[in-house]
């Protein structure tokens, strides 16, 4: 009888280390990722010396769990732009890199970057609801070849709707009255990456 009794113990102890063992497994949330590379000629927009990267690549990546979106811009400059590039900045004129929303679908809310010393701003355009525009200037020292990134995150606000493009463009700004502000013309498209209609996925 206590031979029973005990068996009957351990099973019941080994049913509520299992317990525990499945309620402190971590959870680990569903990405899913989309990339696209870009690969731009380097002639500047008309009227404009060379201020933008002609390589590099993005990557989406969206969390079903939590619809959030991280959108990842990898971007390099060859000697000649970093050439102009400084030029530019002893004039007060400034690269940088925007991407943008072009759907009405995702909001916005912080921007990262590993170029040097920059100024980071989130925006929206009219006839948006959201934020919809995340960009960098540039005002630090660049390196032709090095690989620099600008990662900014998004709420993914999709109803199943419509499908549309995160769009990315090099700009060219300078000093506005209270914000630097992209020269008229200046700026060239870089790449799009599409997304369908479905929040938490490509």
């Amino acid at each position: 009888m206590k031979q029973i009794k005990d068996m009957f113990l351990i099973r019941k102890a080994m049913s509520f280390i299992l317990i525990l063992s499945l309620l402190t497994v971590p959870a680990f949330a569903a990405t899913n990722t989309k990339s696209a590379n870009f690969s731009c000629n380097s002639t500047p927009p008309s009227g404009f010396n060379l201020f933008h990267p002609t390589t590099g690549s993005i990557t989406g990546t969206y969390n079903s769990a939590s619809t959030t979106v991280s959108t990842k811009v990898n971007f390099s400059y060859t000697t000649a732009a970093v050439s102009k590039i400084n030029a530019y900045n002893t004039s007060k004129k400034y690269t940088g890199i925007d991407i943008k929303d072009v759907g009405n679908s995702f909001h916005a809310y912080s921007v990262t970057s590993t170029a040097p010393n920059i100024k980071t701003d989130i925006e929206t355009n009219s006839g948006h609801d959201y934020y919809n525009e995340a960009e960098i200037v540039i005002f630090g020292s660049l390196t032709a070849g090095k690989t620099y990134s600008m990662t900014a995150s998004w709420t993914d606000y999709r109803k199943g709707f419509l499908s549309n493009v995160f769009r990315v463009h090099a700009e060219l700004s300078e000093k506005g009255v209270s914000d630097y502000n992209v020269i008229a013309g200046g700026y060239k498209q870089l790449a799009d990456l599409s997304y369908g209609k479905t929040a938490g996925y490509p």
